[in-house]
């Protein structure tokens, strides 16, 4: 007897799931706040093997001005096995910046603090 109920009310169940679908992507869209960034992001220089903070809705363009030096220098890094690596999206530009890189292993990508 259920069975046949379903069957009848198939187009009205199939409806009933569309509109909690939609109902439930609307909620969770309208939800959302704009996204939310650190305040500042750490960018390591390649000529000075400093590590400078950055507020990310100012990184218009990479590499970043060192603030000391004023050089383009500045590239995001990430931390893996507590060493520095200049982040994976970013290691292109080592190529551009090799005459001021004394800092960053081309190969490994790792970053050598200053000392």
């Amino acid at each position: 007897m259920i069975l046949g109920f379903l069957e009848q009310k198939k187009g009205l169940a199939i409806g009933i799931i569309v509109v909690c679908v939609a109902a439930a992507g609307v909620m969770n869209l309208s939800g959302r706040d704009e996204p939310v960034f650190p305040p500042e992001v750490g960018f390591f220089c390649v000529a000075t093997g400093t590590i400078h903070w950055v507020d990310p809705m100012k990184t218009t363009t990479l590499p970043m001005p060192n603030p000391d030096t004023g050089q383009r220098t500045l590239l995001p890094y990430e931390m893996e096995d507590g060493k520095l690596y200049i982040h994976e999206r970013y290691r292109g530009y080592l190529q551009i910046l090799s005459e001021v890189n004394k800092h960053v292993d081309p190969e490994t990508f790792e970053c050598k603090r200053a000392e």
